[in-house]
């Protein structure tokens, strides 16, 4: 990215402050790049600077350092495992484009062989430009987690903004395409036996964050399988 010195040096001002999201509004306001190309190249380039520059960091804002040894015990599922919830989120994709608004949602998974989650290096393997070091990860009642996905995807919009459903589509959306995905994400690991985690981070995730955002990882132990489900809302 085509920085001057002074437009690197407060770009990096704003890195070594813990201030990503004014280092991204910044950085896109010198160079006119896209949301996504600017939060790819800040999370590089803060992780450029504490590895030559630690010093300038507290030990609690370095991104940490992920175990090899754990790394190579993660397997990622097969797209064949992945396939019916992968057509379900596409066929909802579709039906909640709208005016200036856009949808993309996620769902991916790993194959672990440990009873403590390890969210940094689950998120890596599945989306290697993920902050996890930025993220804060809370337990979620899985009643919950279902109530907030499904708002998200409910998200009625405005006049300039929004998904525009017909009556049609809204009850099709409430009693197909929402039911089947939740069915679906039970069929990969059983919901009801697997601890669920909220993440508050949409760095290095598919899709652009300007309306609405959501990032859970679902982890059932008895099973070894941990799945990651994602979703953002654009113009």
């Amino acid at each position: 990215m085509d920085l001057s010195s002074e437009e690197s040096a407060v770009i990096d001002e704003h890195l070594v402050a813990g201030h990503m999201i004014i280092a991204i509004r910044e950085l896109r306001r010198f160079t006119g790049a896209e949301l996504t190309e600017a939060k790819l190249f800040a999370n590089a380039r803060l992780e450029r600077l504490q590895t030559e520059f630690p010093d300038r960091f507290p030990e609690e804002s370095k991104v940490p350092i992920l175990d090899t040894s754990i790394l190579s015990e993660i397997t990622p599922l097969r797209e064949s495992d992945l396939a019916p919830i992968h057509s379900i989120i596409r066929d909802i994709e579709k039906t909640l484009f709208g005016l200036n608004y856009s949808v993309t949602l996620d769902v991916s998974g790993v194959q672990i062989p440990f009873s403590a989650l390890p969210v940094a290096e689950v998120m890596r393997t599945l989306y290697p430009n993920s902050g996890p070091h930025e993220a804060t990860v809370l337990p979620s009642e899985l009643d919950q987690t279902i109530v907030e996905v499904s708002s998200r995807m409910m998200y009625e919009g405005d006049r300039g903004s929004g998904p525009q459903l017909s009556p049609g589509e809204l009850k099709r959306l409430e009693t197909k395409q929402l039911p089947d995905y939740w069915y679906e994400l039970n069929v990969l690991l059983s919901l009801g036996a697997s601890a669920t985690y909220s993440y508050d981070s949409d760095l290095g995730l598919p899709g652009d964050y300007v309306f609405w955002f959501y990032v859970y990882l679902i982890h059932n132990v008895e099973a070894g399988r941990c799945v990651v489900i994602t979703g953002m809302a654009s113009d």
